[in-house]
């Protein structure tokens, strides 16, 4: 990915999650520790778990993998640091940067994501070229979550 001065990425470590200062996903992000790490240790490229920082701070950590049932279908998640609230063009034009090496997988048709139904979500989803696709009851924890898709052109 490309580098600029102030933006890097860099494989996630599970060290990463004591730097960050994680929003309401916190809970949920410790218990998928494990896949975070592991996605980060994968060698297959249509697997992967990194961190992006603005300068010596972190962003967000970020991930995609294929669908279990439909092979054309990457889904992708955003684990955003309170500090997106500060940098948010930053954030914006880091993960559009992102998404765009992820369009470019081999055999990906589709991209989807499955988010805490939060107004600043569906926000920021709607401006990343996302579409609301439906609401999944009790998804985690009891909570509903919402699906956001985006078919790769």
């Amino acid at each position: 990915m490309t580098q600029s001065p102030k933006y890097s990425w860099r494989p996630f470590k599970q060290a990463d999650l004591e730097t960050m200062n994680l929003l309401e996903e916190k809970d949920i992000v410790l218990a998928k520790n494990a896949r975070l790490q592991e996605l980060s240790d994968s060698e297959k490229e249509s697997e992967f778990c990194g961190i992006a920082f603005w300068g010596e701070q972190p962003l967000y950590i970020g991930g995609y993998y294929p669908s279990e049932k439909y092979p054309f279908a990457m889904r992708v998640f955003i684990i955003p640091d309170k500090y997106v609230f500060e940098a948010p063009i930053a954030f914006y034009k880091s993960v559009k940067r992102w998404l765009k090496q992820v369009e470019q997988l081999k055999g990906a048709k589709l991209i989807y994501s499955l988010c805490m139904p939060l107004t600043r979500v569906d926000t920021w989803m709607e401006s990343l070229g996302f579409v609301y696709a439906k609401t999944i009851p009790s998804y985690i924890n009891g909570e509903d979550y919402a699906m956001w898709g985006k078919v790769v052109k």
